[in-house]
């Protein structure tokens, strides 16, 4: 095998990883969020009405859970 041959294979390898390691991240952020996200949807009034949102604490929450 070439030194040029060793490069390439040694290259594909490593976006092998990349894409695995992507898949992996993206997979267990939607875990995440199918299993937390209806956990964090608040009503609350804003000026007198009543509002649908997402709790802010979402994001640390979410990030938090990324980090592990």
């Amino acid at each position: 095998m070439t030194d040029e041959q060793f490069r390439k294979e040694q290259e594909i390898a490593v976006q092998d990883g990349y894409k695995a390691g992507k898949a992996n991240t993206i997979r267990r952020a939607c875990e995440w969020l199918d299993k937390n996200a209806a956990r964090y949807v608040v009503t609350r009034p804003i000026h007198g009405c009543k509002m649908t949102g997402l709790d802010v604490s979402m994001t640390a929450d979410f990030r938090k859970a990324m980090e592990e």
